[in-house]
């Protein structure tokens, strides 16, 4: 095989690669934005790490000021 060939190859699949790559990763994405599954599951994680030690989270102010303005509660 010629090396024109080779690279022509090469190049081609390094395409398909990064075409297939960010095609999967966008639709990882909106699976995980839909589900809103990123932020239970970070949660879930904190919680087990840091034990009897955990806190709300959700009733920090820094949080509280980012929530939508229907869904605050103090």
């Amino acid at each position: 095989m010629p090396l024109p060939q080779i690279l022509e190859v090469a190049i081609g699949l390094v395409v398909v690669y990064y075409i297939l790559g960010a095609i999967a990763s966008y639709i990882t994405k909106r699976i995980t934005e839909t589900l809103e599954s990123r932020g239970l599951a970070l949660e879930k994680h904190v919680k087990i790490a840091l034990g009897d030690k955990f806190i709300d989270l959700k009733a920090l102010p820094q949080i509280m000021a980012r929530a939508p303005f229907a869904t605050r509660t103090g």
